[in-house]
């Protein structure tokens, strides 16, 4: 197949084909010597690609230019051209639509696809980092002997890195230790702990799903006195006392409930067994005390009793039903460690945040200020490792100071409000001596947790914040600024970094014209040598410091009209000028002649 020269010497095969040329050895490039090490060796390779596209989008306007501008060396010109001539615009229409391209595929590539690619970078050094986190905590819970901890911490590596051969030995470590434990168990409390490590989630309340189900009085009255001709006395007696706290005090439905719940405690007292049931005595206590720790809203305890009764009577109704009761009601105080393990969302490390104190509003000046180690978010739950809190007064006075090793974080409604619920009670699913509390450094302890005054939607983009303002969106930057104020930034940095990415790309069209018409001025007029050689190389070096030069330029100038009259007007400014300049530039192209 014969090769058409003097076609693929056209402004628009010049164009597609240095671009992607370019970029594939830019790639290669970075693919080779990637320029930083990956945080764990499992990522090499996405590293090596995400440095790579990092690379080609920060040439990609100075690769643009040199394109438009190479034709001009490779092919031999007429003499004599007449301004505003027919003949004249159909010799560079052609680079002046490529430089229309090359502006839409820089504004896609530099408001969706590079924060994309940015965020993905980050990831992977969080991750990373977290990878090394908990790969410590495991080494040191096995060394301290907690073999179940270090199993959930192991588990966190894995879901980063799995199966790491890095880890080969103290998984071998945690396997054998866990099986000893476990062999230590009786046999139906192994199968009762197996059954319980399958359904804990999915575990169905009928009768008790806790003290806030949505119930009136006369309808668990109804329910009571139901269990009760059923013989379920401990169900009756729940739904009488239930009956009894939504009753209004001296209301014919308030005596009823304290009749039936008399009634049915009257027939839980009759089934205490004699001398010769020991065994049975020993469990009726057993559930008793553990019904008594859900009358008095001792979850924890509770749960940890129905757990214990469930694995000695796994075909027990009532034992399986309080079991599922009192585990809503320990997640209302406290959260289990495994949970963790299951949640690896977003990570970030060292995460700091500057917010409106509880009960106090931005204007009173009332902070609190909440740190994490590492902190793993997603859309509905977050969970972290290390944290600080410290809450502060309008004049500045300490008046909380709390640390824990673990926290979750939850999204709850109060008074029509939305805030951030913090658990800072850490509980292991099946040893309640194995717990993590918070300490209490300064003011009183909080049981049912801290409350943030900010709601969660908001901390996750305090979070993504975080990250840094190139790895945001477009729209997360319109958003953060309107809501960033609160969190202790200033709102014109955001303001500024819109106006920067919008100058960064409505300014490449114009910056390309006038490159086309430099190009046409120095135009190659006789039949080309071998000078564009030394061009392919030159010409991306020179550009990418002229892009730098005018976004610097822009950038200094867009910061400066945010704060001197405001982001609207900085717009209008923003893209009268770049009109003007665009105009410009077209008029001084069509101006040109031999």
């Amino acid at each position: 197949m014969k090769i058409n020269f003097e076609k693929l010497t056209t402004p628009q095969y010049i164009f597609f084909i240095y671009v992607i040329a370019a970029s594939a050895l830019i790639m290669v490039f970075r693919f080779i010597l990637p320029g930083s090490e990956p945080p764990l060796e499992i990522f090499a390779r996405n590293w090596r690609i995400i440095q790579g596209l990092l690379e080609v989008f920060n040439f990609f306007p100075a690769l643009a230019l040199s394109a438009l501008i190479l034709p001009f060396g490779l092919s031999a010109f007429e003499e004599n051209y007449q301004s505003f001539s027919e003949i004249f615009f159909k010799r560079l229409i052609v680079s002046v639509v490529l430089a229309i391209c090359a502006a839409v595929i820089y504004g896609l590539v530099y408001f969706l696809v590079l924060p994309t690619v940015k965020n993905n970078e980050e990831n992977m050094r969080f991750e990373g980092e977290v990878y090394q986190l908990a790969k410590t905590y495991a080494q040191e819970r096995g060394a301290e002997g907690n073999w179940q901890e270090a199993s959930q911490f192991l588990a966190i590596c894995d879901v980063i890195w799995p199966n790491s051969p890095s880890l080969e030995g103290l998984r071998t470590d945690i396997e054998v230790n866990l099986q000893k434990a476990q062999a230590t168990e009786s046999r139906e409390e192994s199968q009762a702990r197996a059954a319980l490590s399958r359904d804990w989630r999915g575990a169905d309340v009928s009768a008790l799903p806790g003290s806030q189900q949505p119930v009136d009085a006369t309808q668990a009255i109804t329910l009571g006195r139901t269990a009760f001709n059923e013989t379920r006395y401990y169900d009756a007696h729940w739904l009488a006392t239930l009956a009894g706290r939504l009753a209004i005090p001296g209301s014919p439905e308030a005596a009823t409930a304290a009749r039936l719940a008399s009634e049915a405690w009257n027939m839980i007292a009759s089934q205490a067994p004699n001398r010769m049931e020991t065994r049975l005595y020993q469990l009726y206590n057993l559930k008793l005390s553990g019904y008594q720790a859900m009358q008095s809203s001792d979850w924890i305890r509770a749960f940890y009793i129905f757990q214990e009764l469930l694995s000695l009577t796994p075909d027990d109704p009532d034992a399986a039903n309080f079991y599922a009761a009192s585990e809503l009601g320990a997640k209302e105080y406290a959260f289990f460690i495994d949970e963790m393990e299951l949640s690896l969302g977003t990570i970030q490390t060292g995460a700091l945040f500057s917010l409106p104190a509880a009960g106090q509003t931005s204007s009173q000046n009332g902070r609190a200020v909440l740190r994490f180690s590492s902190l793993t978010t997603s859309a509905d739950v977050s969970y972290g490792m290390g944290v600080e809190y410290m809450a502060f007064d309008a004049n500045s006075v300490p008046t909380a100071s709390v640390r824990s090793r673990y926290a979750k974080l939850l999204p709850v409604t109060l008074d029509e409000k939305e805030h951030v619920l913090i658990l800072m009670h850490a509980l292991d699913r099946y040893d309640q001596n194995n717990s993590y509390d918070s300490e209490w450094l300064l003011g009183a302890k909080i049981p049912g947790g801290i409350i943030l005054n900010v709601s969660y939607e908001d901390l996750l983009l305090f979070s993504h914040i975080r990250r840094g303002l190139p790895n945001l969106q477009i729209d997360e930057l319109f958003l953060a600024s309107g809501k960033v104020e609160a969190a202790g930034y200033v709102y014109q940095i955001f303001d500024a970094e819109i106006l920067n990415r919008i100058g960064t790309v409505i300014f490449l069209l114009p910056m390309a014209v006038i490159v086309i018409v430099l190009g046409w001025r120095y135009r190659v007029k006789a039949k080309p040598r071998y000078v564009f050689i030394l061009m392919l190389p030159v010409l991306p070096v020179v550009f990418h410091g002229f892009v730098f030069l005018y976004r610097s330029v822009f950038n200094t100038l867009g910061i400066w009209l945010v704060l001197s009259i405001g982001f609207t007007a900085a717009l209008v400014v923003y893209i009268f000028v770049a009109a003007v300049i665009m105009l410009v530039s077209l008029i001084v192209l069509a101006a040109q002649h031999s």
